[in-house]
């Protein structure tokens, strides 16, 4: 498979994620254009995060979004509630996007930062 198929390929899993979000009246992110906020990357240790296939994306108060590739995965929604002690609120995201964001994050041992 060349790249440019592989590209086409993450494309369509993106744009096929995105409807669903819409369609189930549910919030969705495009991992290739928002990074995370460092306050919310450091709620989470990156064992939970690689276990349950989450991203912490931002905390607002008492309340940690993170992306998920299954918004109703309540092993994974509990586990970061519990972690984090925080209200956790659910983001769709395609599993490609969300694997690359979380090795871009996490791969290197230092968080990609948002501005």
């Amino acid at each position: 498979m060349s790249s440019e198929d592989q590209e086409e390929t993450e494309a369509e899993e993106a744009a096929r994620y995105e409807k669903l979000a819409q369609e189930w009246g549910e919030p969705y992110v495009d991992l290739d254009r928002y990074k995370p906020e460092a306050k919310a990357l450091a709620m989470l240790p990156e064992g939970l995060v690689r276990q349950h296939g989450v991203l912490p994306l931002k905390k607002d108060g008492m309340i940690l979004y993170v992306a998920l590739s299954d918004t109703n995965d309540l092993q994974a929604l509990d586990a970061v509630k519990l972690a984090s002690r925080c209200m956790v609120r659910g983001v769709l995201a395609s599993p490609l996007q969300l694997s690359q964001a979380i090795s871009r994050a996490y791969g290197e041992g230092k968080p990609e930062l948002s501005a």
